[in-house]
């Protein structure tokens, strides 16, 4: 249970400090997941929601470009096209931490960083069953999010982001599986 407390204490305290005098937005919208790494050739693709709240902070030495830091709920996993369309859900808590660059008055934006994420549950679900397999996954996720987007008027924007899980989340030594994911969010400006 301490091996996540650090890490997370930390994220807080990163977006808390941001959030006082930045922006801040709301975001949502689909996601495709599924896992990668051996012997997982039976993994589907596996479509989601993640829902979160972001800061967006301009760094004043650097024209266009901005730190960003959310939290967000997402549904990771896979649907296992062995086992009659089963799904494997992992619930976690993400915070990804992104410097951002904006093109001119293009309302483009691309940006990159490090992400760090907490497992909630893992579940298995089909057939009518539904079991929980927490055991089976580590607790943490580490990331690296890449992301393109475009400011709309009246402060929206629309972002396409891919999550690439960097660290092995199973526990069985003998399977090694990242986290994969596309994912196209809303945000709404507060």
């Amino acid at each position: 249970m301490m091996t996540y407390r650090l890490p997370l204490v930390l994220s807080f305290m990163l977006i808390g400090s941001y959030a006082l005098a930045q922006t801040a937005y709301l975001k949502a919208g689909p996601q495709l997941a599924t896992l990668a790494g051996n012997q997982r050739a039976d993994n589907g693709q596996y479509l989601s929601f993640l829902a979160g709240l972001g800061f967006e902070s301009p760094i004043q030495s650097l024209d266009q470009i901005e730190f960003t830091a959310e939290l967000n709920f997402s549904r990771l996993g896979f649907q296992s096209e062995l086992i009659d369309n089963s799904e494997i859900r992992l619930n976690y808590v993400n915070v990804p931490l992104l410097i951002r660059r904006s093109f001119g008055t293009t309302g483009l934006y691309a940006g990159t960083g490090f992400g760090y994420g907490l497992l909630l549950r893992a579940a298995a679900v089909g057939g009518g069953l539904k079991a929980l397999i927490n055991e089976e996954y580590r607790s943490t996720d580490l990331f690296v999010p890449i992301s393109v987007g475009y400011y709309l008027s009246d402060g929206w924007s629309v972002d396409l982001r891919y999550h690439l899980g960097i660290n092995d989340i199973t526990v069985n030594e003998l399977n090694e599986s990242y986290n994969r994911s596309l994912q196209l969010t809303l945000h709404y400006f507060l």
